[in-house]
C-alpha cells in the first residue's frame, strides 16, 4: 500500500511516482541542503516501497526525530519478507521503546545489556557495516555539495 503524500517539491513527486524506486541517497543528493530538504526527505522515507530504502528510511527518520514515522516504518519492516528487514525492525523497536520511556525511567543502560538483548543474532556486524557505510555516504554527500557550490560560484564569476 502506497501512502499518497502531498508535496510541493518536484524531485520528491518524481521519486514517489517513479515505477522503479531510486535509492534514497540519490534523492538526498538531488535535494541538497536547502531549507525544506529534511521535510522533503521525510515524505520520501514515509512513502518508499523498496525494502533497502525502508531500512535507510528508519535510520533517517530516527536521526531526525520523527519518532511516530519511525514506529510506522518499524511495523512496515516487521511485515517484510526479508529477514534482514525484520531484524532491523527489532533493533529499531528497542531504540524506539527506550526513547519513548519517560525521562525519569531512562537511566544509562550498559551497552552489554543491549548486546544481550540481541541474543545470538548476527545483526551487530551488520550494524557496524551499515554505520560505516552511512558515515562514508554522508562524507561523500558533503564533498559533492562543496564541489557543486564551488562550481556554481566559479560559473557566476
Amino acid at each position: 500500500m502506497v501512502k499518497h503524500i502531498r508535496t510541493n517539491n518536484v524531485l520528491v513527486k518524481q521519486f514517489l511516482q517513479a515505477d522503479e524506486e531510486l535509492p534514497l541517497y540519490v534523492l538526498a543528493q538531488q535535494l541538497g541542503d536547502h531549507l525544506h530538504s529534511v521535510a522533503d526527505m521525510r515524505q520520501a522515507c514515509i512513502a518508499c516501497r523498496n525494502e533497502d530504502n525502508q531500512l535507510i528510511a528508519m535510520e533517517y527518520l530516527y536521526l531526525n526525530g520523527y519518532l511516530q514515522d519511525v514506529h510506522d516504518m518499524i511495523e512496515k519492516n516487521k511485515q517484510s519478507n526479508r529477514l534482514r528487514n525484520q531484524r532491523w525492525a527489532m533493533f529499531y523497536q528497542m531504540l524506539y521503546e527506550r526513547r519513548m520511556r519517560p525521562k525519569k525511567e531512562r537511566k544509562r543502560d550498559k551497552p552489554i545489556r543491549f548486546l544481550d538483548a540481541l541474543g545470538r543474532m548476527d545483526i551487530l556486524i551488520t550494524i557496524i557495516h551499515y554505520k560505516c557505510y552511512m558515515r562514508c555516504f554522508i562524507f561523500i554527500v558533503i564533498l559533492t555539495c562543496i564541489n557543486m557550490a564551488k562550481s556554481v560560484h566559479l560559473m557566476n564569476e
